[in-house]
């Protein structure tokens, strides 16, 4: 539903309780506040509007984070078998990373590639041979 937003997430939900569905929410993405509806009125009361609009928002949003994650852990692991992906050493590459197209080489000729660029002086990792939360780290900001 994202092309119906404007400003803020755009969705509708049922709001569940231990397994059961106690109410209703939703935010038309224009920039206003999710708009909670708890069907018991003593389970309402447990919380102020602003409380379960609250709650709401942040499983909203840690289910979105989720799939953004496995959305970029997809891609990142996607370029990783495309590409040779390494770090160089000095403080004006900290961060940074670099890549060595490989194309359609073989195997073998993209060892031989990763051995090569081993050995040149200012390498420092070679993300391919990392475990991926370090090259993750390198390739996602903010991760």
């Amino acid at each position: 539903m994202s092309s119906l937003s404007e400003e803020t997430l755009c969705f509708t939900a049922k709001v569940c309780l231990d397994g059961k569905a106690i109410g209703d929410a939703q935010n038309h993405g224009h920039g206003g506040p999710t708009s909670v509806s708890i069907k018991d009125k003593d389970v309402a009361k447990l919380k102020s509007a602003s409380e379960w609009e609250s709650i709401v928002d942040k499983l909203t949003f840690k289910e979105l984070r989720k799939k953004e994650d496995a959305k970029l852990t997809k891609n990142v692991t996607k370029q990783l078998e495309r590409d040779i992906l390494f770090t160089k050493k000095g403080k004006e590459f900290e961060g940074r990373y670099f890549v060595f197209k490989k194309g359609n080489t073989s195997p073998e000729t993209a060892k031989a590639c990763r051995a090569k660029i081993a050995l040149m002086p200012d390498a420092d990792l070679i993300l391919n041979d990392q475990p991926l939360d370090v090259a993750f780290k390198f390739m996602v900001k903010d991760a």
